[in-house]
């Protein structure tokens, strides 16, 4: 389920992860606050201590900024009846953005220099309230809900970009009954042999 949960977050911040004509998953549904999906960052990416250059902060980065890069913390997860599981979910955007010097109060380039910390208020606002459900064998299934924050980090020691860290929660749900059917011939001894639906788990 975690991928789902990426690819929905990848839709509330980029863009739409779906526009493309074939999948390999379940694609969940999304309800935001404000109604909106993407159009916040320019980079989603997975989470891998790749939010500074590697020889250097001063370096290009490899990709464009804004940036949103994920890491979800270890969950636990509780078992409820009919083979669902149910967890708590914190996850960490970390918000990689250029950094625009002069924030001194009698500056005219202030209001520009401060515009990281309006980006990061969009990223609360979207994602905050946000819950998406998928269809698991004909039924809208519960995927996650209620986002809100939980902390918040803002970087005083950058040198040229900023790294804002947003720290989330919400309750998610992973469903282990989802079940693929496949042909399987089982003899009998009344007929050569009688066709039956083998269920397989994912």
């Amino acid at each position: 389920m975690l991928k789902q949960i990426y690819l929905a977050l990848q839709a509330l911040l980029w863009r739409n992860p779906w526009e493309q004509d074939t999948f390999d998953y379940v694609l969940p549904v999304i309800w935001t606050s404000d109604g909106q999906l993407g159009g916040l960052v320019m980079h989603y990416d997975w989470y891998n201590r790749n939010e500074r250059a590697p020889d250097g902060e001063d370096r290009s980065l490899p990709y464009l900024t804004p940036a949103a890069l994920v890491e979800f913390a270890p969950v636990v997860w509780q078992a409820l009846s009919g083979r669902i599981q149910q967890a708590p979910l914190r996850f960490t955007i970390h918000l990689v953005q250029e950094r625009v010097n002069e924030k001194q109060a009698d500056n005219p380039l202030q209001s520009q220099a401060l515009q990281h910390l309006d980006l990061v208020d969009q990223v609360v606002e979207r994602l905050t309230g946000s819950s998406a459900t998928i269809n698991i064998n004909n039924q809208d299934q519960m995927l996650y809900n209620g986002i809100r924050l939980v902390t918040s980090v803002t970087d005083h020691n950058a040198d040229s970009r900023y790294v804002t860290q947003l720290t989330f929660e919400c309750t998610i749900f992973d469903y282990l009954t989802r079940v693929k059917y496949v042909p399987y011939l089982i003899p009998n001894n009344q007929a050569d042999g009688l066709l039956c639906p083998l269920p397989l788990e994912e």
